[in-house]
């Protein structure tokens, strides 16, 4: 019996992964800037903004990105609590792009890099062989 390793899909659903990554490292960044914006910069506001920028970018290009998706499910629903109420209407576009993250890599998360991630080229593909028991059909 063969099997192969499926934690980096190739083809359609690589590609599918890919544009997921690539969703959820564009909003992270376009989060930190809205952050840098309607916050001063504070140093917990700086914190903030480093993490989301340093986590979007290894989102993006797909390097330790089961940590870094559990870095940001868990850091938006965090956000998500500190924040319950919506003051205006800038602060609830936040409030949902933070929903959107959070959902995203969630599913990157349980989902994996993809093939076209730095995590597949250090890690690369693997054939799983399991062999058979000599006394067993």
């Amino acid at each position: 019996m063969r099997g192969t390793f499926l934690i980096f899909p190739d083809r359609l659903p690589g590609v599918g992964l890919l544009v997921l990554r690539l969703a959820a490292g564009v909003a992270l960044v376009w989060y930190a800037n809205y952050i840098f914006e309607w916050i001063r910069p504070v140093r917990l506001a700086q914190i903030v903004i480093v993490v989301s920028i340093t986590v979007g970018l290894f989102l993006m290009v797909g390097y330790l990105t089961r940590m870094a998706g559990a870095v940001v499910a868990i850091g938006t629903l965090a956000s998500r609590l500190a924040w319950p109420h919506t003051v205006n209407a800038s602060m609830t576009e936040a409030t949902l792009v933070s929903s959107f993250i959070g959902i995203v890599a969630a599913a990157l998360l349980c989902l994996g890099p993809g093939a076209f991630s730095v995590d597949a080229r250090r890690y690369g593909r693997r054939e799983i062989v399991i062999p058979r028991r000599s006394g067993r059909p």
